[in-house]
């Protein structure tokens, strides 16, 4: 890696496919800005990543932590890596940044959060649809607008590689699990729907820049 790079992963939380994709993407040499759903885990996964590893709280079923979140992810991105130089290994692949340059935006929500197993016929629409709709795709959507300008700047600022958004959603090859995660599901496709929509945009706006943001969606393989 030439250019020194950071990376936002949301949904990192301790034990969740989330978390071992920050590390391992830390371990490759990029920086890495991680969520994390409770105070309590960000000492842990600090200490993890080694200094190339910032956790941020954000836990999206609660909705008034979602500004106090881009705020602190808008500060961070300022931020010197390694955050402590006596915690930084030797890895090669490593280098002392000073201004990172923002190129990915891996949102691991939908397969991070815990499952509501309740029949569809048993869902309270804003206790449990509304919320669920809003923790997975409202909280996205608010992120990748904060992230989204940041990330065409930093790749026209500082030369970096095209960019990235990566949304990771859970297999759906389950038939007799699916009747009882309805609120997850149509989270979900909410989330894929409004994906769909934003690549198909990005596509129409950025035509005539210099930069592509790639927009994806995937099913881990972890």
């Amino acid at each position: 890696m030439t250019t020194p790079e950071l990376l936002v992963v949301l949904g990192a939380d301790p034990g969740t496919a989330g978390h071992q994709l920050a590390l391992h993407l830390a371990q490759l040499g990029y920086a890495v800005i991680a969520s994390v759903s409770d105070a309590e885990m960000v000492s842990g996964l600090e200490l993890e990543g080694l200094g190339w590893l910032k956790p941020l709280v954000l836990d999206p079923m609660e909705p008034q932590q979602t500004s106090t979140f881009t705020r602190a992810l808008a500060a961070s991105l300022r931020i010197r890596f390694p955050l402590s130089p006596s915690t930084a290994d030797n890895n090669v692949f490593h280098t002392t940044i000073h201004q990172p340059a923002l190129v990915g935006l891996i949102n691991c929500l939908p397969i991070s959060l815990p499952d509501l197993l309740r029949p569809v016929e048993a869902l309270a629409v804003h206790d449990h649809l509304i919320a669920r709709i809003h923790a997975v795709a409202g909280v996205s959507l608010d992120i990748i607008k904060i992230v989204l300008p940041i990330m065409r700047n930093s790749i026209e600022k500082f030369g970096a590689e095209d960019g990235l958004i990566l949304t990771l959603f859970p297999t759906k090859n389950s038939s007799l699990a699916l009747p009882y995660l309805g609120s997850s599901l149509v989270a979900n496709q909410a989330l894929e729907s409004l994906m769909v929509t934003l690549r198909r945009e990005m596509r129409i706006s950025d035509s005539g820049s210099g930069s592509k943001i790639r927009v994806r969606v995937s099913t881990p393989r972890i």
